[in-house]
């Protein structure tokens, strides 16, 4: 089989919008990421069927990407349908809120959405 040299313009154009719908992660400088293992605390349900959960949690940072945390443990707040696996280190992008916790922002599917 013999390919064209427009197969690759083709491919390109093919994939560019593909490429337009991947998510933009708009980080603030003050944004926290850490790896870390989460403990929950306490929950409040959401919605009326229970699918959307509120999680208060207690993380303890395990190892820092960006930015300065004020200590090794947070206390942090998440959405989610079901809890982060205990004991298995997960990656957070941590936005502080006015209420004194540690939002994780939305990044896969859990947390708040960050603008």
């Amino acid at each position: 089989m013999r390919f064209s040299a427009s197969v690759p313009l083709i491919l390109a154009a093919a994939i560019a919008p593909l490429a337009s719908c991947a998510p933009v992660a708009r980080n603030q400088t003050s944004d926290l990421v850490v790896y870390g293992l989460v403990e929950d605390v306490d929950h409040e349900v959401l919605d009326e069927w229970g699918i959307n959960v509120a999680i208060t949690a207690k993380l303890s940072i395990t190892r820092v990407v960006r930015g300065t945390p004020p200590s090794r443990s947070l206390n942090i707040k998440y959405i989610t349908h079901s809890g982060l696996p205990p004991g298995h280190p997960v990656r957070l992008r941590l936005r502080y809120s006015k209420e004194g916790y540690w939002l994780v922002c939305a990044e896969g599917g859990r947390g708040y959405r960050c603008p």
